[in-house]
């Protein structure tokens, strides 16, 4: 399954969570506000006429600065809605069943690899349960591509959350998937945000 689709899941699973969350966070915004109102009220109604000015001047800064601590509050419930998305996002990957994650490394081994190949090196857990298959199968699909570069499994591992490392000459490139996504973060954010929040 695609990472774009299985994002996209995810963030079908987020929507409904936050509507939820937008819903309480709009009438905890309306409770502070009337509060906020009825205080600047109190306040105008105290003092003398002759101060009236001085008063109204009160009133929009307090109602003010509830709207910002309001605003605030939504857009620290937001970030939290997107960071559980991400984490429920990387929860998954982890838990993917072995064929889907043989058939996603697969996918990003032949990208990786294009014509020049390279040598691949995995988390000791990853290279010990599925390994030679998913190499053997990327390089089965290069050259049903053309494509001239093999790939080679290394017998050194690394310490990575999931994905591989493709070594190229004295060059690695990270295809751990933690390390992809955080790198991405930024561009895979944006889509989930227009989706949850317009």
């Amino acid at each position: 399954m695609p990472l774009e689709q299985l994002i996209a899941r995810i963030m079908n699973d987020a929507r409904e969570s936050a509507e939820e969350i937008m819903s309480s966070a709009v009438l905890e915004r309306s409770r502070v506000l009337r509060e906020a109102e009825v205080k600047a009220e109190q306040t105008y109604r105290s003092v003398f006429e002759v101060e009236r000015r001085a008063a109204e001047g009160e009133k929009e800064k307090i109602v003010a600065a509830e709207a910002l601590e309001a605003r605030k509050e939504l857009l620290k419930e937001k970030r939290a809605i997107i960071e559980e998305a991400f984490d429920r996002a990387m929860e998954r990957l982890t838990n993917l069943p072995d064929d889907e994650y043989v058939e996603l490394l697969e996918r990003m081994m032949v990208e990786a690899a294009g014509d020049s190949g390279g040598e691949v090196i995995m988390s000791p857990g990853d290279r010990e349960r599925l390994g030679a298959e998913v190499v053997e199968r990327a390089n089965r699909k290069l050259a049903a591509a053309g494509k001239k570069g093999s790939l080679t499994l290394s017998d050194e591992t690394r310490e990575i959350f999931s994905g591989f490392v493709l070594r190229r000459g004295g060059v690695e490139m990270n295809s751990d998937i933690e390390a992809l996504m955080r790198s991405r973060r930024e561009d895979l954010e944006r889509k989930p945000v227009e989706i949850l929040f317009g």
